[in-house]
């Protein structure tokens, strides 16, 4: 099914409101706010979510449970956390071929343009996550997590050509990293079924090496395994955030941050340094810190932690020009850097 975008009526977003207060405000000039669907569908109910034009903060915010860069953030984003029933009396598609309009209009129009083509280009990942969201809402679950990594080759070519995959467990796949001595293990990519790694799972793996005019049939083995602990402590001002950090890329603290000035002081454990931190803010402001430093969270939204992995994976190679890597949707220069997310109320 083809995405479309549309403008839902702000009287039922009112109604939303009175049994949810995240339901976005919808009125006045943001009765113009587009949402993305048909996400999916439960009985005569549509789910939409809301887009957001490209800021700066989203060039160094991380794709997380309820959050995902449109073209890596260059058209903006989805929050899925503002997703939201809606039957179809309640909402007209948008019309994208209006003319006449101006220079500010027509802008927008091409914006909204660019966002539907990408988004139907990536409609499979878009349902996909929108529906993981709502499963562990509706179950009370902390949000499951898909299979990946990377399996790096001795002697293996950038340039080799990988062919003939084939995987014992069907939920998992694998291809050639770009730019490194590496394969790209990862779960299937489509909406159903919806498949969830756990902890011990296995697969094994054979496919074909294509380089310097010879082929090579190879095979491993793969198993699953819980991501070690990175965090030792997290502290942001009195409050220690490790334990709640533990096995995750990202979490939401119920509260708000705190209005004072706080040290942030991040200790890791064994093989990982912190790289740095950075602070955004509900003005689309955001502010590099160092490890131990003090900084004011009034209007904070989200305090992310840039680090990597010093114990480089056995046959580990720097990687090439070709390589162009993503931790949640961000850019990062190599697969041993990753970052951890910690999102305000």
């Amino acid at each position: 099914m083809v995405f479309k975008l549309v403008k839902i009526d702000y009287m039922y977003c009112d109604y939303l409101r009175k049994y949810d207060k995240r339901v976005v405000y919808n009125k006045g000039k943001k009765e113009l706010r587009p949402f993305i669907g048909v996400l999916f569908s439960i009985g005569d109910k549509e789910y939409f979510a809301s887009l957001s034009s490209p800021k700066p903060k989203h060039q160094i915010m991380k794709n997380n449970i309820d959050f995902f860069k449109i073209d890596n953030g260059t058209l903006g984003v989805i929050n899925f956390n503002n997703m939201i029933p809606v039957y179809k009396d309640n909402y007209d598609v948008i019309t994208l071929n209006k003319h006449n309009l101006s220079k500010g209009r027509k802008e927008y129009q091409t914006l909204l343009k660019k966002q539907l083509l990408w988004l139907n280009k990536n409609s499979d990942i878009v349902r996909k996550k929108s529906i993981i969201l709502y499963n562990a809402y509706i179950s009370g679950n902390e949000m499951p997590t898909e299979g990946d990594g990377y399996i790096y080759i001795k002697n293996l070519s950038r340039s080799a050509v990988i062919t003939n995959v084939k995987s014992s467990n069907k939920y998992y796949t694998a291809s050639k990293a770009a730019g490194l001595n590496a394969v790209f293990v990862q779960t299937i990519s489509g909406p159903d079924p919806i498949h969830y790694a756990k902890d011990g799972e296995k697969t094994k793996l054979r496919f074909t090496v294509k380089q310097n005019g010879k082929s090579y049939n190879l095979s491993c083995a793969v198993t699953f395994k819980k991501h070690s602990r990175v965090f030792k402590s997290i502290k942001i001002g009195s409050k220690n955030y490790a334990a709640l950090a533990k096995g995750h890329w990202t979490v939401r603290d119920k509260g708000t941050a705190p209005k004072s000035k706080v040290k942030i002081t991040v200790k890791t454990d064994k093989n990982y340094k912190v790289d740095s931190i950075e602070i955004c803010y509900k003005n689309n402001r955001s502010k590099k810190i160092k490890n131990g430093g003090k900084v004011s969270l009034k209007n904070a939204t989200t305090i992310c932690i840039n680090y990597h992995i010093t114990a480089k994976p056995k046959y580990y190679k720097k990687r090439t020009a070709g390589y162009r890597g993503y931790f949640f949707g961000g850019t990062v220069k190599s697969p041993l850097y990753e970052s951890f997310m910690l999102e305000y109320k």
